[in-house]
Order: C-alpha cells, then structure tokens, then sequence
C-alpha cells in the first residue's frame, strides 16, 4: 500500500476510535451472550467453553490479496520461524469448524468453508497452507512450492464439514454454491485410490496423520486419512441426495458401504485384537498403538466389540496423561516424549479421543480426556490452548504455538458431540439428546443451542424422587425441560437417550405430565432410555427410574512440570447376566487413591462383601481396603490400593452388585 494511503487510513482510524470500540464490544456480546453456552457444577468447563468461542472467533483473517479465510494459530515468528501457523490451514480449518458448529459459530464456519474451495486445486485437492505473502510471493505459491498442498486429509475434512455445516443449520443454498467443489473433492479422492478399496492412499495423495518420524516409514495409508475419506464419503451421499443428485447419491452410498467394510478388513488384526496404525506399502499393517484410531470411532465407523483393545489404550496410561493424550503408545519402541508425532500430548487428538470413548461408552475416560483439554485453558497462555505438550511432564514444549486453534476446538467438540450428546438434523428438523450426565451433576443447563434458523434452551435436573423416598424407596427422576425459539414452521422432533447409572431399571416416562412411551436401549455405552416428543415451544419429559451404582468420574490436577500419575478409570459395563457392575481400574503400583460412586438405594456389595468393612478381590490376591465411608446421603468415598510392585501401572478390577 503506497505511504499516503497509510496515512490516510490511520487517520480514519483516530477519528472513528470510539465507534470501532464499540462495534467490538457488541461484538464479544454476542459472542458471549447468543452463541451457546452451558452452566454445569463444573464452572471451570463453563468457563473454558467461554474462552474457546472467544479464540475461535480470532480464527478469522482478512487478506487483502486472498479474501477472508481461517488462520491456524498465533504465536511468535522467533528466530526466523514462520509466525504461528497465522497462515490459512484447510485441514485446520474443517476441523475446527467441526467444534464452531454446536455454539452456533455459522457466519465463521461458512467462510471458513468457502476460503477452501476458492483455492481448491484444478483436480479438486483442497489446499493445506496458504501464507498470507501467497500472492506476492517471487516465485508461484500454489505451483511452485510444496506446502499449499502437502496434505491428503483436508480435501476430506473440507465435505465432512460442508455436511456438518448443513445438517447444523439447514443451509441448502451454499451446499449448492459449494457443488461443483463436493464432486470434484469426490473425484479427486477415487482417483488417488491406487489399489482398488475405495480407501484414498497416502502414497498417491499425501500426507494424513504423520509429517515427520520413522512411524509412517514404508506408509501406504494410514487410519486417520482413511477414517475421514469414508466418512466423507457418507457426506457426499447425503449432500447429493439434498440436492436431488440421485445417481451421485447411489454412487457414494454404495462406495460408503464397501469402503467402510474395507476399512474393518484391512484394519483390525485378528491376532492382536486391535486396529493398526497403518498399511503398509507391501500390504502388511503397521501394529503400532496409537491415537489415530480414535478419529474413525469418532465417527462410529469401527466395530464396537473389536475396538475394546484400541479403548483400553486411549483410557489407559498408554495412551492417556494428565494432561491430554499421547500420539504414541508409551511402550511403543519409537515413542520419545518431545518428538513432534511420535510422543507429544496434542488437545487437537485428545478431543478426538474424548469424542471416541463417549461414542464407545467409556464414559468416564471421554470426561477425563475433556477435562484435560478444559484445563489446558487456565494453563500457560491463560484464556489459549497450547498446540502440544510434553509426554514427559506437564509443561509446554518450547517450539509449541502457544495459541492453536484446533487445540481450542477440541473442547467444545467432544463437549457437545460426546458429553452432551447432541446431534442436530435441522434439515428434518430434528435433534437427539444422547446425554452422558457425570454422577456428581445434578443438573446441567445448555443456552441457544442452534437448529437451523432455531435454538433450544435445555434445563436438565436430577434427583430423588420425593414421594418414593418417603415411601422407603429412593427412586430417581431426571427430567428435561426444553424451549424452543426464534422461527415458526414446523415443530422439532427430539430423541431424549439419556445414559442412565449401569444396572438402572426403568420404572416409567411422561411427556408434559402424562405417561409416555419409551425404549430401553442396550448399547456399548450402556443403559440408555429413549423417549420420543414433538417440540413445538415448551415440552417437559420426566423419567423415573430405580438406580444402579453410579461412578464419578476423576478431575486430574497435575502441577506445572510433574510426570503424569494419574489414577485411571477404564471402563465400567454392566453385566445383564449377573446384575455387576464390572469397573476396571488402573493406578500406579503402590499407591492408594479416592474413589467416588452414588448409591441412593443403599450400600451395594462389593465383591461379595457387604457391612462394615469390605474386601476388594484382585486377580492374584485377597487385599483388604479401609472401610467405606459415606459423605453424603448416598454418596460413598471409596480407597483403593494398588498392590506393591515394580514402579508402573496396575489393572484392578472391582464388582458391584446390588443387594
């Protein structure tokens, strides 16, 4: 820009000071107070949602070569580096677009979407980096360097998120502005599918999951791009058939299918019981335990029975610190605790891990995984979410971006996908509730969640049903009270599936007051019930049900600069057969840690153990725990102790019943 134009435009900025001042205090208003938001007993995930839409909305960057797009982070430029990631990432971009969807971030989304399929390749290829020079660059950007598009995922990413973004908002007309790119995208992706599975390929498209590091040495295709190409392929589908596009429709269901079941047979190793990492480009799969599976249970493309092994890692000290999740297994021969993919904690895969063990009910671990990346926002970089951390200890590495965006949207993501459990369709216009509700919440209340050109306030409590416990049995009732406004039309049809404490028995449903129908749902993430109601403005739904154990999930709160050494929740199924709830521990050898369950109906067996004093049975031993001990009326302290032995983690195991 010539010097006296400069000049001309700061001294419009000094006149219009106090305006512009206001504009941006409207502005962080409506952010605050329109977007969605949520109060829970938990002010800290309150708060960290809060500083997330606040970040996010720094994602937006106006170029005045490129137009307006979506930037990856902020940070220092150092020593000659690049300036933190302030360049526009695609792959970035979708993803975090998945997190700005819920709270109702549309206006960002849309031009976040659009930036891509402006710079889109000639063959479809959604670009990966665009520095804000790309245009004033001496030699060409996007042709004669590597970087606009190095990487295989965006392309995927970018139709996942365009069929986020519609089926949040109902927004037919920019799916149809956005055609041409789908089809291309579709295109592109069959023709770099090198052996026929309908699966894109690394070694034809680009990178996935890793950069640097000898894990993707000999990589064919690794799990995380083939996860999200099938799950794109889904969205191709259903965008097609939005648009009348029937044959595209066909086509792209019929390759959802055969990909998916592609993915399950190239994937899962029946001797080891788990999904790899990666094929290999000789056809044998790299067994290695990672992160990466977790992105294709995200989108509940796995088998639920056969991913147990995965699961257990992503709970587990192997794969789960303090303070977020590791890329690599911590067993594995390559991990090393500050290498870029092969051992640093990343919040971007950590809330891809919550969202996966949500979705494959592992309840507890999802909240912990959550918890982590809330954490991250009070740490360091206060109101910011760091991009990576140590494996080794809890503190930043010195290269990390101190203000990365797909670090921020890893907090509202699986928070509203995976804890909450809402899943929009405004298009039909309707909403599933799947809600995870943590033992020790009593209620939970959800501000101007959108549908479409609609939002929904949701008032959930939760306690002893007062007649009941009157009449000597402590029943429980939950009910849900949800408004609906700001459109006319047609009423939401919403699905409330609740998760209910393992061994719950259902005893009734009402809908505004009267008896309703519902549905008893048996699925991996355990006893759910399902009631079905029209919302027109106001509907109240009430569920009484006579209660299981419920366990509270565990809040780690590691000190800057310790190791992780975490007490570890692994899952919790209930047996139908025997009527136990089966929890699964894991803590460090020696140590003894808090535990805490509700149990309104009343103390339960332990182990077959019941009255004052209580035996843990563990595999090899007999070991006598202290007492339990109640502190509040159906609110147990339990300490369990892990048996003496070489420093490391321990597997427990400990049986409730009720008598």
């Amino acid at each position: 820009m010539p010097r006296d134009s400069v000049t001309a435009l700061y001294a419009q900025l000094l006149v219009r000071t106090e305006d512009l001042y206001a504009e941006r205090v409207e502005h962080a208003r409506v952010i605050r107070e329109e977007l969605a938001s949520i109060r829970t007993p938990d002010p800290q995930l309150d708060l960290a949602l809060e500083w997330a839409k606040v970040n996010l909305d720094e994602a937006l960057a106006c170029n005045p070569d490129l137009g307006c797009g979506l930037v990856a982070g902020y940070g220092p430029s150092g020593r000659g580096r690049r300036p933190g990631f302030g360049w526009f990432f695609g792959g970035d971009a979708s993803i975090n677009i998945l997190g700005i969807l819920p709270y109702g971030g549309f206006e960002i989304a849309r031009t976040g979407l659009d930036f891509q399929r402006r710079y889109r390749r000639e063959d479809g290829k959604m670009p990966h980096e665009v520095t804000q020079s790309a245009l004033r660059t001496r030699e060409d950007w996007f042709t004669q360097f590597p970087y606009t598009y190095y990487h295989a995922d965006t392309t995927p990413y970018w139709v996942v998120a365009l069929w986020q973004y519609w089926l949040q908002t109902a927004d037919t007309a920019f799916v149809r502005d956005s055609w041409d790119a789908v089809v291309d995208a579709y295109r592109w992706g069959l023709a770099n599918d090198s052996d026929g599975d309908l699966i894109v390929d690394n070694t034809s498209a680009g990178l996935g999951a890793v950069e640097v590091g000898e894990l993707g040495a000999g990589l064919h295709q690794d799990i995380y791009l083939a996860a999200i190409w099938v799950e794109s392929l889904q969205a191709t589908a259903q965008l097609a058939a939005a648009l009348d596009e029937t044959e595209l429709a066909e086509e792209a269901g019929r390759n959802f299918e055969r990909a998916q079941r592609n993915l399950e047979l190239e994937y899962y190793i029946e001797g080891e019981h788990l999904y790899a990492f990666g094929v290999l480009e000789g056809g044998k799969t790299n067994p290695a335990i990672t992160v990466w599976p977790a992105i294709a249970m995200s989108f509940d493309l796995l088998d639920q029975e056969r991913a147990g092994k995965n699961l257990d890692a992503l709970a587990s000290h192997r794969l789960a610190s303090d303070w977020g999740t590791f890329m690599l297994a911590r067993d594995h021969p390559l991990y090393d605790p500050v290498h870029y993919n092969m051992g640093a904690v990343w919040p971007f895969v950590t809330g891809f891990a919550s969202w996966a063990l949500y979705n494959y009910g592992r309840p507890h671990a999802g909240f912990a995984a959550l918890w982590a990346n809330a954490q991250s926002t009070f740490f360091d970089a206060l109101g910011r979410n760091p991009e990576l951390m140590s494996g080794a200890y809890h503190r930043t590495l010195d290269t990390t971006v101190p203000h990365q965006f797909f670090a921020t949207s890893m907090i509202p993501t699986p928070l509203f996908r995976g804890l909450l459990g809402l899943s929009a369709n405004a298009p039909k216009d309707s909403l599933e509730f799947a809600l995870n509700l943590p033992a020790d919440w009593d209620s939970l209340s959800v501000f101007n969640y959108p549908v479409g050109a609609g939002y929904l306030k949701i008032y959930v409590k939760r306690g002893l049903d007062t007649l009941n416990v009157q009449q000597g049995r402590p029943d429980v009732r939950a009910t849900l009270t949800a408004r609906f406004h700001g459109r006319g039309g047609d009423p939401l049809y919403v699905r409330f599936v609740p998760a209910l404490p393992p061994g719950s028995e259902i005893l009734e449903a009402k809908v505004n007051g009267e008896p309703a129908a519902y549905e008893r749902v048996m699925d991996p993430r355990g006893v759910r019930v399902a009631v079905a109601l029209t919302l027109d403005r106001h509907a109240e739904v009430s569920i009484r049900y006579r209660p299981g154990v419920d366990v509270v999930p565990l809040r780690p709160d590691p000190q800057e600069g310790t190791p992780t050494s975490a007490f570890h929740i692994l899952s919790y199924p209930h047996d139908e057969a025997t009527g136990e709830g089966i929890l699964r521990l894991e803590g460090w050898g020696g140590q003894t840690y808090d535990l805490e369950f509700l149990s309104p109906r009343g103390i339960p067996d332990i182990n077959g153990q019941s009255g004052a004093s209580y035996m843990v049975f563990f595999p090899e031993v007999h070991q006598p725990g202290p007492a339990l001990r109640e502190i509040a009326p159906g609110h147990y302290l339990f300490r369990v102790s892990f048996r003496n032995r070489p420093p490391g983690y321990v597997e427990r195991e400990i049986r409730f019943k009720r008598r």
